[in-house]
């Protein structure tokens, strides 16, 4: 286990995080959501703190990172998903979620591992619920599973 020595500039609860490994190999973590709109990032190498504007729904934000892409994906629970790239400090709107992910529990996001250009989000409320999409075309999320319908692979805008 580490001990940061640095507090973080915002304080919240009902966050999400995950690990960014850079190009230059430089170990840093990206926090969002929680009770206010800001995402913050520590880099261990510098034992420090810095934070990010946002603009997306505070609570139950699910993520995932593209180390090929550089690039943090988040999902909140009201069908709005971004990405941000951390490499230009910027952030992107991509189409809404067809489903809705709003529940108790976060939307859990990934990317393909075998091919960095599907993006992935499930939902466990709304009829357990299953979607991606291409991030080459980045136009619309396909359906894979909503409640009892079984890879039907409806496209959706």
């Amino acid at each position: 286990w580490m001990e940061f020595n640095a507090k973080p500039p915002t304080e919240r609860y009902e966050g999400s995080m995950v690990m960014i490994k850079t190009f230059d190999k430089k170990k840093k973590l990206f926090v969002a959501g929680g009770n206010n709109n800001k995402a913050d990032i520590y880099d261990f190498q510098h034992n420090q703190w810095d934070s990010v504007d946002g603009e997306w729904e505070k609570k139950r934000v699910g993520m995932c990172y593209s180390h090929g892409k550089q690039t943090i994906y988040i999902c909140h629970t009201k069908r709005v998903v971004k990405s941000y790239d951390i490499t230009k400090n910027k952030w992107t709107d991509l189409p809404h979620s067809w489903m809705d992910h709003y529940h108790w529990w976060k939307p859990t996001m990934w990317i393909n591992k075998c091919n960095n250009n599907l993006l992935f989000i499930a939902s466990f409320r709304h009829k357990n619920g299953l979607e991606f999409m291409d991030l080459r075309e980045c136009k619309t999320w396909n359906i894979v599973k909503y409640g009892d319908n079984h890879g039907i692979f409806k496209e959706q805008s």
